[in-house]
């Protein structure tokens, strides 16, 4: 069954697949507006998270840099490793 919804931007009812980028029939804008902001929204963010991260070696990193970028991403990793078996070990315990 198909479902419509009111355009935001027009007012006009139009055929909705309830996906945030359908487009309206009549003026081709969006219908989710706000959805679809927020998506690009989060998409942004999670490239400049990445961007900046620490453990990311950049181009313009000299080797001593890589080196210190590759060692605490091990040392990290390890680390996570240790804490997740002690919580794994803890939780399975009975009591």
């Amino acid at each position: 069954m198909a479902s419509e919804k009111k355009c935001p931007h027009c007012g006009q009812w139009t055929p909705w697949a309830r996906q945030p980028s359908d487009p309206c029939a009549h003026c081709g804008e969006p219908l989710d507006p706000r959805t679809v902001a927020e998506k690009a929204a989060g998409e942004q963010k999670a490239e400049l998270d990445r961007a900046n991260s620490f453990f990311t070696v950049k181009p313009t990193d000299r080797l001593p840099m890589v080196a210190v970028r590759r060692v605490a991403f091990v040392a990290h990793a390890i680390y996570a490793a240790i804490v997740w078996l002690f919580l794994m070990v803890f939780a399975s315990t009975p009591g």
